[in-house]
């Protein structure tokens, strides 16, 4: 895809996973399931209990003013 960092949303259930985007580059949203809900992602730019409280539109107007 040759995408830069920059262009990139990592949508994200753990904090590994997080850690591994954010080492990237890459911007985070988070939404834990229900193991992972127990742990802080402090490194994180968006933590929310589900996709369906923001919409894409609004999830990509979130990350594009950041």
């Amino acid at each position: 895809m040759q995408l830069k960092a920059h262009e990139v949303i990592a949508l994200e259930d753990s904090p590994n996973g997080v850690t591994a985007a954010k080492n990237a580059g890459i911007c985070v949203a988070v939404f834990p399931n229900e193991i992972t809900r127990i742990f802080k992602f402090g490194e994180a730019d968006l933590v929310m209990d589900s996709l369906e409280e923001m919409p894409l539109k609004d999830l990509l107007r979130f990350f594009g003013n950041l």
